[in-house]
C-alpha cells in the first residue's frame, strides 16, 4: 500500500493516524512509476483506490491525464475504484463530470469500465454519487 497525497496537512494529519503508512508528496498527475520507483515504492498496483472526489477536483481539461497516469501505475489485469460526485453535491469548487464524459475518458486511454454503481454499497446508479471500477487490460498501450 502506497498513499499519494498533494496536500501537506492531509499528509502530517495521514501520518499521525496511520505512522506507518508510506505516504508520497505528489499531485496526481505526478504519480507515475518513476516516482513512486523513486520512493522505494513498487511500480505497479493491483487495485488504484481515486475517492473523495478526486476526479471532480482536478483541473479543468486534465480528466485524461490523470487517467492515464493512473492506468501506468496499475498492473495489466488491476482495477481501479474511483468514487465522486458527478453532478452537483460534491465540493463547491469541484467540476460537474457526468457519468458518459468519465467513462469516455476512462475509454478513451485504454480503460475499461466494468461496473458503475450509485455508492460503495453496490447501490442502483443515482444521480447523486457514483463509483465505477475500471480495469486496465493486460494488453495495453499506455496513452501519455
Amino acid at each position: 500500500v502506497t498513499a499519494v497525497e498533494k496536500d501537506p496537512a492531509l499528509i502530517a494529519m495521514a501520518a499521525d493516524f496511520y505512522p506507518d503508512l508510506p505516504m508520497i508528496e505528489s499531485d496526481i498527475l505526478g504519480v507515475t512509476p518513476e516516482l513512486l520507483r523513486a520512493h522505494g515504492r513498487p511500480t505497479a498496483y493491483d487495485l488504484v483506490v481515486v475517492v473523495g472526489n478526486v476526479m471532480i477536483l482536478l483541473a479543468p481539461d486534465t480528466e485524461r491525464w490523470a487517467l492515464s497516469m493512473l492506468a501506468q501505475v496499475t498492473r495489466p489485469g488491476g482495477r481501479i475504484l474511483f468514487g465522486f460526485h458527478p453532478v452537483g453535491g460534491g465540493p463547491t469548487h469541484g467540476r460537474h463530470y457526468p457519468p458518459a464524459e468519465f467513462i469516455a475518458d476512462a475509454e478513451s486511454v485504454g480503460l475499461q469500465v466494468e461496473h458503475h454503481f450509485g455508492g460503495y454499497n453496490l447501490e442502483p446508479v443515482g444521480p447523486d454519487y457514483a463509483v465505477f471500477v475500471a480495469r486496465r487490460p493486460t494488453s495495453f498501450e499506455v496513452l501519455t
